[in-house]
């Protein structure tokens, strides 16, 4: 997820460099997926348009542009892959389809239940292989690594920031080996942000800050760590205020 203050600030120009940046991680994504996916293997040749296809689901926020760009992403990857044939699988070249629901983890107010009755829904109601994109809200996200352990789904991850995911993996490496992301966490976030800090302190002479941040799991994490990392090279929180997601 992101900061709400920040994403509706965003230069258009800015957005369409980012989004163009995670289509090109969810190209990439959606290709593993398919090597994740044991059954199968390399090749591409003409395939039928939508003939046996491999389902892919992509259940994200789609009310929001990082979830709709998700989408897009996985579809642009998708399209490609089909145009050069598809995907070979025991020598039957198959394309890839793309299934989306909307959990609308991303919505003030909506239960981390609701975006996994969705999720679960998705799964068993389309049959599908594998999952790329996946919720934005990471207390959704570390919830819904459940399902994937239940239904042994393979899962890229691109926008859930919380470490909660890796420790749950590290934590039970059997149970949530189907769990992968392709984005940087919570902890990365935070050390460029308190690095980029001490920079300008020692080019401005700077060494007080407020943190504003929204009041989700992995934006607190970075407000804490920052924090503690500047407090420890002599500055001075002043203040610290959680936003409630939807202000």
């Amino acid at each position: 997820m992101k900061m709400s203050v920040a994403v509706s600030r965003f230069p258009l120009k800015h957005r369409e460099v980012k989004m163009k940046k995670n289509a090109r991680i969810l190209g990439l994504g959606l290709l593993l997926l398919c090597l994740l996916t044991t059954f199968l293997v390399g090749g591409c040749k003409a395939a039928p348009e939508e003939e046996n296809p491999i389902v892919l689901g992509v259940p994200t926020s789609l009310g929001y542009w990082f979830g709709q760009g998700a989408l897009n992403g996985a579809t642009m990857a998708a399209d490609e892959i089909n145009a050069a044939g598809g995907v070979n699988v025991n020598g039957e070249m198959r394309p890839i389809k793309l299934v989306s629901i909307d959990t609308r983890d991303s919505v003030p107010g909506v239960a981390t239940q609701d975006a996994m009755m969705a999720i679960e829904k998705l799964i068993l109601d389309e049959n599908i292989v594998g999952i790329v994109a996946a919720p934005n809200r990471s207390e959704v996200l570390v919830a819904a690594m459940d399902l994937n352990a239940k239904y042994k789904i393979p899962q890229i991850s691109t926008l859930a920031k919380s470490p909660a995911i890796n420790s749950k993996v590290l934590e039970d490496y059997d149970k949530y080996k189907y769990c992968f992301r392709s984005t940087l966490d919570a902890f990365a976030i935070a050390n460029y942000n308190t690095q980029a800090f001490l920079a300008i302190g020692e080019k401005f002479g700077f060494n007080k800050i407020a943190f504003i941040h929204q009041d989700v799991s992995w934006a607190t994490g970075v407000s804490a760590i920052c924090g503690g990392a500047l407090e420890k090279a002599g500055w001075e929180v002043v203040a610290k205020e959680a936003i409630p997601a939807g202000t």
